[in-house]
């Protein structure tokens, strides 16, 4: 068997809306035996690295959105306004 290296890379872009998005990007290097269990890890950790991104993705766009709304709560409360439609 001989050895190879294999790169696998997996990017996400997630629009946020009024002309903003954000990029969010992972990469993975390894050495692997050639044959049949080196692509069976191979997909296993593609799988693996392509959910951790999603999820670092998702948890940042949530902090993201959760600043911008106390960013405007803030400055409806200094300026007096209320929110529509809460309770």
């Amino acid at each position: 068997m001989r050895t190879i290296e294999l790169t696998v890379s997996v990017t996400r872009k997630m629009n946020l809306g009024n002309y903003e998005s954000k990029d969010f990007f992972a990469a993975l290097k390894m050495e692997i035996e050639s044959g049949d269990d080196a692509w069976k890890a191979l997909r296993e950790q593609f799988r693996t690295l392509g959910g951790e991104v999603e999820q670092a993705a998702l948890e940042a766009v949530l902090r993201i959105e959760e600043a911008k709304e106390a960013k405007r709560d803030a400055w409806n409360a200094a300026h007096g306004v209320k929110a529509v439609g809460g309770p």
